[in-house]
This record gives C-alpha cells, sequence and structure tokens, in this order.
C-alpha cells in the first residue's frame, strides 16, 4: 500500500515498527544510499522527490481550501506571501528500499 502525507498516524507506526529494537541503521543500505548519492554530495534524486511531495500537499490544500469555499459558509480565503511558499524544513527523512 502506498501512503501519502494525509496518512500520518500510519506512517509513523510504520517507522515506529522498523524501529523497535534497532540500536543503528542498516549498514549496507547506509552503504547503498552513500553510494547513490556520492556521500550525500549528489542528492538530486531525493530533492526531486521532495520538491513533488511539497506541490503534491499544496494541491491538496488548495482542493481542501476549494471545497470548503464551496460547501461552508465559514470559508476563509488563505493569503499567499512568498514567506508561506518556502516555509517547509526537513527535519528527518527515512527512506525505505
Amino acid at each position: 500500500m502506498r501512503y501519502r502525507f494525509t496518512h500520518i498516524k500510519q506512517i509513523l507506526e510504520i517507522y515506529r515498527l522498523l524501529a523497535i529494537d534497532r540500536k543503528s541503521a542498516f549498514e549496507e543500505l547506509c552503504d547503498i544510499f552513500d553510494d547513490e548519492t556520492r556521500d550525500g554530495q549528489d542528492m538530486s534524486r531525493y530533492s526531486k522527490l521532495l520538491q513533488r511531495t511539497l506541490s503534491d500537499i499544496r494541491a491538496t490544500l488548495g482542493k481542501k481550501v476549494g471545497q470548503q469555499l464551496q460547501t461552508a459558509r465559514d470559508g476563509i480565503i488563505p493569503i499567499k506571501n512568498k514567506k508561506s511558499e518556502n516555509s517547509f524544513e526537513l527535519i528527518t527523512w527515512l527512506i525505505i528500499k
């Protein structure tokens, strides 16, 4: 099954199950990641995935706002500004292969 950002609880549960009783990362997988990214110097593949994810989040939130405006009297049009467009911060990541 494929989860989206709207399935936060399910994703966090998967992370929890993967990390139970783990004291460190899988070295073999870290080596593969390091080879793919030239020891983290070329993160373009993952940057593209992150950008696609952020675009998907923005599109989904935009749809929700549109639906709310069409169905409810108390809908609010969010104010767009440059700061909110780039206000995401990557705090952690997990790559599952």
